[in-house]
């Protein structure tokens, strides 16, 4: 699991900071809880996105916030649509042109930062223990996350984070989910080889499935 250290937001108007601290936004993450209180409409929501993007960036698993079981649903981590890439953009003025956040965490024994630019989510600075890694959203920071993690694709970093590191308000319940629960399961229990045959087979068998019950329809159709 991703454990956080520090954040920093700068040039971006909806947290502005203190011009004796030189701006923006900065925090660190001690041992133990941590609290984001204020009032509505002052970026709490906001913040807590900032910290999901700059980890999942401009890519997400298709339909997560529909009904559903989980289980029927391709969990490929996708690049989402132009619009969603300015969810941070459109809550200010100047489409946070110059807004940046960079976030410092733990994954296991390994320290990794990652900067983003908050406009269009693009991937500027990417390091793993000091050392600078390749600008490459796919090929160096999404190979190297997983890796790191113990998941065999980016997507189940995603299912990770979106079920068990946040809580968002379109979070599916797992305690009602049976098949989110076994997804849980598989990518936190299973060798990341295991994990990758299991997704690949159940895959296969939705396919034949949904194939049956179309070819069925259709001689349904056939004999009326």
């Amino acid at each position: 699991f991703p454990v956080f250290e520090d954040l920093r937001v700068e040039g971006y108007g909806l947290f502005p900071g203190k011009e004796a601290e030189n701006g923006g936004l900065s925090a660190e993450f001690l041992p133990g809880l941590t609290l984001v209180m204020g009032a509505n409409g002052l970026g709490k929501t906001t913040l807590v996105w900032i910290l999901y993007r700059l980890l999942a960036g401009p890519f997400d698993i298709p339909g997560l916030d529909k009904e559903g079981a989980l289980g029927r649903r391709r969990l490929e981590a996708r690049r989402i649509r132009p619009a969603d890439r300015k969810i941070f953009a459109r809550r200010v003025a100047d489409d946070a042109a110059t807004s940046t956040a960079r976030l410092g965490f733990m994954i296991g024994e390994h320290r990794v930062l990652v900067e983003r630019h908050l406009g269009t989510l693009e991937l500027l600075r990417f390091e793993v223990d000091g050392d600078e890694r390749p600008v490459d959203e796919v090929s160096s920071y999404q190979s190297s996350i997983a890796d790191m993690t113990g998941v065999w694709s980016f997507g189940d970093l995603i299912l990770l984070l979106r079920y068990l590191t946040f809580y968002f308000e379109d979070r599916r319940e797992l305690v009602w989910d049976s098949s989110a629960q076994v997804q849980m399961l598989r990518l936190l229990f299973l060798p990341a080889e295991t994990a990758q045959e299991w997704t690949e087979r159940e895959r296969a068998i939705l396919k034949a499935d949904s194939r049956v019950r179309n070819l069925r329809n259709a001689l349904g159709r056939e004999e009326q």
